[in-house]
């Protein structure tokens, strides 16, 4: 699925849209499970990704609220423009709106790694996310493992047959990204509570010591054949900045920058 050129962001962008209109067109929910996920995230491409010597995937657990409707900048005063299609609260709404597509790549855009909502952009996954950015030649793109939400929360509070059917549907997906994306490191802040979802979108791959003190459980390699070699696996970041471990990111930002 690797890519042999690099290719520039319009063609990137061009493909994601390709692979979200298809995946669209090959998702079934019973009505009662789509409306209680939230809109799924597309990703858009950023100039400082596809230029960057250094292309690096952040990748959370989900989004926690994720959604765009008419009501965009009474909520957040910060955006500059109204939001121009029609209302994506949940993936019921995703699946019925034909415009849905471009509406979450261009909500993706428009959210600019949460720097249009203030208390969002404060949170510590968006601080380790700009600590991240100012490493050496970095260029970062945002994704999460779960494509989305539970009832704004975590997927892992589903019932079993969602997460499964979940699960089932974003795999794929997230692999087609990759494939596109072509990210040279990835960085999964998902902790090891998700690490069953992981396992379940890398099928076989393997968690192994990177650092001698610090234990598989905290920080760890993720070893598969659709990620590069730079792949890790450590805490979310609220986690990391409420039990003392935020130091794990100048570790690895030590392993990065040797590595890639």
């Amino acid at each position: 699925m690797q890519m042999e050129n690099a290719m520039n962001g319009q063609e990137m962008l061009r493909l994601l849209e390709l692979a979200y209109a298809d995946w669209k067109r090959s998702l079934h929910f019973e009505e009662q499970t789509a409306a209680q996920l939230s809109p799924p995230l597309l990703l858009s491409v950023p100039p400082v990704y596809t230029n960057a010597k250094r292309r690096i995937l952040f990748c959370g657990q989900e989004t926690a609220g994720w959604d765009w409707t008419s009501n965009l900048r009474t909520e957040y005063p910060r955006y500059e423009v109204d939001y121009p299609y029609r209302d994506n609260r949940t993936m019921q709404d995703f699946l019925a709106n034909p415009d849905a597509v471009d509406a979450l790549c261009w909500g993706y855009r428009q959210f600019d790694f949460s720097n249009a909502q203030p208390i969002n952009r404060r949170s510590p996954f968006w601080q380790a996310f700009r600590e991240v950015q100012d490493w050496p030649d970095a260029g970062l793109i945002w994704n999460n493992l779960s494509r989305c939400d539970y009832r704004s929360g975590s997927v892992l509070e589903a019932p079993n047959e969602v997460q499964t059917c979940l699960s089932e549907r974003q795999r794929e997906l997230l692999l087609r990204e990759l494939a596109i994306l072509q990210p040279q490191v990835c960085l999964f802040f998902t902790g090891p509570n998700y690490d069953n979802l992981l396992s379940e979108v890398f099928p076989g791959c393997r968690l192994s010591e990177v650092v001698n003190d610090i234990p598989v459980r905290q920080l760890a390699r993720i070893q598969h054949s659709l990620l590069p070699a730079s792949s890790f696996r450590t805490y979310h970041p609220s986690y990391l900045s409420r039990g003392g471990h935020w130091h794990f990111l100048a570790r690895l930002r030590e392993l990065v920058l040797i590595e890639s």
